[in-house]
């Protein structure tokens, strides 16, 4: 296990008894030992000089728990743990909830407990960045604005596999507003399958598979297979990957779309959140479609498929769906402190000599696509 360094603990260790005012602090200020007493008054005084300073209760004793219990209107010692602070009731749910190579989702910034500890116990992390201009609220607002100003109508969505940071937005799109869609592509395992093998994630599946079936859409609604070739105007689209049901590690990344758009004089490929597995899987199978103009790096550009299937691709535009920090590798101790293997990718890129990285760190950017 190794443990990232506690940023906000560390800069307050070093200022908190050395300040006039401690704005910091998120617990009432601490009662004198005389102020205590002062709540009861039994021989308290007695009792606390024939305290032993032993150990005690490990699990906290029965009279702590009994008054705790007082509190309540029902209730047993077996319901009660005692924590020494937040930060050890924290730790218990994670540990709890939590094994190696689950996956979960952080809303940062945050306190960095609920991140960092379940990355040193090999738990997958990704985040939900908010911003303080958008009030730290997920930016739907601005894709619906967009959407809106263009029409208010998606001819065509293609969602390349249910996580949320993928769906999610659809998702509240089709459940909350009256924006029209014309036709969605999806591809997807039985929802058993992602209790399966991906039972930390089933839950986005679910709610994925249930806005499929709503009723203003359900019909414009259609399950993709491999090679088979959508027109959209001038845009060839074909499916070169689909949900893999076969490859069960990292099994939500592995099951993603992976779409090559042909123009008449670009080609564009898609790879969502292609694995290491899935990507091996390209390889074998779609070895002489892969080359194309343009890629979209998978997983946000760290952590997905390998440099051998890039090699293959050979792309001279980059897309990078990539946030400043996982650009920066930056879990806010500064460039390269974080667990994200971006600069491993960013490196891949440079060795095959890309002319060009669209990054979502720089903000809308408009190309012109012949």
């Amino acid at each position: 296990m190794k443990l990232q360094r506690f940023e906000v603990e560390s800069y307050m260790t070093l200022h908190e008894n050395n300040c006039r005012y401690n704005l910091a602090d998120t617990v009432a200020k601490s009662l004198t030992l005389k102020e205590l007493l002062a709540y009861d008054k039994k021989d308290s005084l007695e009792d606390l000089m024939n305290l032993s300073l032993d150990y005690g209760a490990i699990e906290g004793s029965h009279e702590l728990k009994k008054g705790i219990l007082s509190l309540y209107q029902s209730g047993d010692d077996e319901e009660i743990a005692i924590c020494h602070g937040g930060v050890n009731a924290n730790e218990l749910v994670l540990m709890t909830l939590l094994s190696t190579n689950d996956h979960i989702l952080s809303f940062l910034p945050t306190y960095q407990q609920l991140y960092s500890f379940p990355e040193s116990l090999g738990v997958e992390v990704d985040f939900i960045h908010l911003k303080e201009e958008n009030e730290w609220k997920i930016d739907f607002e601005e894709l619906e604005k967009n959407i809106r100003e263009l029409g208010n109508k998606v001819d065509v969505w293609f969602i390349t596999h249910p996580h949320s940071d993928h769906a999610g937005a659809f998702i509240k799109l089709i459940r909350d507003t009256n924006i029209s869609v014309g036709k969605v592509y999806y591809t997807m395992n039985e929802i058993e399958w992602y209790k399966q093998y991906a039972v930390e994630r089933a839950i986005e599946a679910e709610e994925f598979e249930n806005a499929l079936q709503n009723e203003r859409i359900k019909d414009k609604v259609e399950e993709v297979s491999i090679n088979e070739v959508i027109n959209i105007d001038f845009i060839k689209c074909e499916i070169l990957g689909v949900k893999n049901p076969e490859i069960t590690n990292d099994a939500f990344n592995n099951s993603s779309m992976v779409i090559k758009m042909l123009l008449p004089n670009t080609s564009i490929l898609f790879l969502g959140d292609t694995g290491v597995e899935s990507g091996e899987k390209l390889i074998s199978t779609q070895k002489e479609k892969l080359k194309s103009d343009i890629v979209q790096v998978a997983h946000h550009g760290q952590n997905g498929a390998n440099e051998d299937l890039y090699k293959e691709i050979q792309p001279k535009i980059c897309l990078w769906p990539t946030p400043e920090w996982i650009w920066n590798n930056d879990n806010g101790e500064g460039e390269n402190t974080g667990p994200w293997k971006t600069f491993e990718t960013r490196k891949w890129i440079e060795d095959l000599g890309v002319k060009q990285n669209i990054i979502e760190k720089d903000g809308d950017i408009t190309i012109t696509i012949k």
